[in-house]
């Protein structure tokens, strides 16, 4: 998926409808149903497939199915083109994903038959111990996260380095003596692999 270039988002996209933008994040796609190109009948669960297109543009800053021009934007939608939740913010938790992405089911049947089944998928997701970000990056680093503990315990830090075409991934608590989480540490050797070792890490400290 390619990220958003530098240059405007058109402000209409189709039938006069403007997108919306959260925090400058804007969701153009939420506003194109994969049903829109058959019978063009919209119902409740079309509402939640723009709730959970929304839901996936908050979680990663991306909208999943953007692209250049309007027609690749159609094509993504009906193409389903799109990273997994999880492939672009590996520190989402697991089930999240799983409920935010059946909302976005191209299939309208397969989508949550209404409001309060999506409001009550979500809230049956458990509390997790350790609340995850991405922050800005620091000096040397690719990316990096940070993890607040609600128990009191230390706050944790995932940082990724690139290395050539490989990644090296770090994880520290803030404070104290033995600071890196060896067993959360490693190298991966392309983009993939790193995917995989971080949503292990993530899973692993939740």
């Amino acid at each position: 998926m390619r990220r958003r270039s530098s240059s405007p988002v058109p402000q209409v996209l189709t039938r006069g409808r403007t997108h919306f933008s959260v925090r400058g994040t804007s969701c153009i796609s939420c506003l194109i149903r994969p049903e829109s190109f058959g019978s063009g009948r919209s119902t409740i669960r079309s509402d939640i497939y723009s709730s959970g297109l929304a839901l996936y543009t908050l979680l990663t800053g991306v909208d999943p199915f953007w692209r250049n021009t309007e027609a690749e934007t159609i094509a993504a939608v009906k193409a389903r083109d799109y990273r997994r939740i999880r492939d672009v913010a590996p520190h989402t938790p697991r089930t999240l994903a799983m409920r935010i992405e059946r909302a976005m089911a191209g299939d309208p049947a397969k989508r949550y038959a209404s409001s309060a089944e999506f409001h009550q998928a979500l809230g049956e997701i458990r509390s997790l111990d350790v609340d995850w970000g991405r922050i800005s990056s620091h000096a040397g680093h690719e990316k990096c996260w940070h993890g607040s503990h609600r128990e009191g315990g230390q706050d944790l830090s995932v940082c990724v380095t690139k290395l050539g075409s490989a990644f090296s991934y770090e994880t520290r608590k803030a404070e104290g003596s033995g600071q890196r989480i060896r067993d959360c540490c490693g190298t991966a050797r392309d983009e993939p692999k790193l995917g995989v070792a971080l949503r292990a890490v993530f899973d692993s400290l939740t």
